[in-house]
């Protein structure tokens, strides 16, 4: 009780009286400016009344119809006569395919090298897709396996080397050569 006393007596002394006036009238000052502060809307540009809102008006049912025709007059069905034609290659194009490729084409077939794998003996997966049909099958070939006209020549880490009957050696690698580097 003796240090709260003591305590009054100096903040009550003629010294300290001016320096109490002060601060008193400091925080006052601070009280009233707080409670009085506009917020200035450029000071708090994040708020939803700063943002403009724009509107987005919705788009009617034929503008989207007129839309939808556009984009389909442009747009080839999957399973069409075009899209299948165009990703067949002519025979005389098959027959010319040799050396280093990401893909193998013989007849209606498309064929890609998708892994190599070694248990006892090597084997290859291989993707096998009929372009006209769509279907797609994973097959498995070793060096007793031939696809079409091609007979397994070799199967190593990332490539399977084939023989077509016309004498003409072709390598499916896992991916493009170029991009090794």
């Amino acid at each position: 009780m003796l240090k709260i006393t003591h305590l009054w007596q100096i903040l009550t002394s003629k010294a300290h009286l001016p320096l109490l006036l002060a601060l008193t009238i400091f925080m006052v000052v601070d009280v009233i400016t707080r409670i009085n502060m506009t917020i200035m809307p450029q000071s708090k540009p994040w708020r939803d009344e700063n943002t403009t809102k724009v509107m987005i008006e919705k788009i009617t049912a034929t503008q989207t119809a007129m839309i939808s025709d556009a984009i389909n007059h442009y747009k080839i069905e999957k399973n069409s006569d075009i899209a299948r034609v165009a990703t067949l290659l002519s025979t005389a194009e098959q027959n010319a395919q040799q050396g280093d490729l990401e893909q193998l084409f013989s007849g209606d077939m498309r064929y890609r090298l998708m892994g190599v794998f070694k248990e006892k003996h090597a084997f290859a997966a291989i993707q096998q897709k009929n372009l006209l049909s769509e279907e797609e099958k994973t097959i498995k070939v070793t060096l007793s396996s031939s696809l079409n006209n091609y007979q397994v020549d070799d199967i190593s880490a990332n490539k399977v080397t084939f023989s077509s009957q016309q004498g003409l050696q072709v390598a499916l690698y896992l991916y493009n050569k170029t991009q090794q580097k």
